[in-house]
């Protein structure tokens, strides 16, 4: 890792829910001002995801067979919110981010 580059953490994520949203995807890329990605990893929220009743009231809900074929292809792993948060931030600790961005800013 090169000290003197930037990095920044883009962070994308999926919710459920209106008054108290629920996250059942969050994802990050380390990349720098030159668009080169140094790490990706998506997660799902266990707790939500698997949660039938609830992931039937997510606004993309017709894409959880993606996420399934994701999660079996291993693009993406299943689990809790806790163990999600833990590697998130061991991750921005490790690249040494210095800004945190969305992929979904303008939401």
């Amino acid at each position: 890792m090169d000290k003197r580059r930037k990095y920044i953490a883009v962070v994308d994520t999926e919710t459920l829910g209106v008054d108290k949203p629920l996250v059942y995807d969050l994802g990050v890329t380390i990349t720098d001002k030159q668009g080169n990605i140094y790490h990706q990893k998506n997660w799902i929220i266990k707790e939500v995801f698997t949660n039938q009743k609830r992931m039937e009231t997510a606004y993309y809900y017709e894409k959880v067979p993606k996420y399934k074929q994701m999660l079996k292809n291993g693009d993406c792993v299943l689990v809790n919110w806790e163990t999600a948060r833990k590697e998130f931030n061991e991750i921005i600790n490790i690249h040494n981010v210095s800004v945190l961005s969305a992929y979904n800013l303008g939401f």
